[in-house]
């Protein structure tokens, strides 16, 4: 995997999002966190392009789908990678990792394994 990856995490839980952020920083990623779909929005439009986008689906506010369509809308956003993060049924997050050109997802708990291999395709 590339060093210094850069990871934005958009997570509403702040256990999952510091638990998140330690197990990257420990494969010397560059972590970001926003706490919500706006937030994450703010980062973005302060030209802060991540390598890839960790994203909750179920956060209070704006929903990480709505989050990923507007992401995806953006012309200056619209290429960076999504991965949805959730403990959703794996059919419902397919049906709209598709629909919403996300690039792929990860069912909670996240298998590190699973994201290192996507994250490494996503790159090439």
């Amino acid at each position: 995997m590339k060093n210094d990856l850069d990871v934005l995490i958009v997570e509403d839980s702040l256990d999952a999002r510091d638990l998140l952020s330690f197990l990257l920083r420990t494969e010397n990623c560059k972590v970001t966190s926003a706490d919500s779909g706006e937030q994450c929005l703010e980062i973005l439009a302060a030209n802060k392009n991540p390598d890839v986008i960790l994203l909750d689906v179920r956060m209070s506010g704006m929903d990480g789908f709505e989050t990923c369509k507007l992401i995806k809308e953006n012309p200056k956003t619209e290429d960076i990678p999504i991965l949805f993060i959730s403990a959703d049924p794996e059919e419902e997050l397919k049906d709209q990792t598709e629909k919403l050109k996300a690039d792929g997802y990860l069912c909670k708990p996240v298998n590190f394994d699973d994201f290192y291999e996507k994250v490494e395709i996503l790159l090439q």
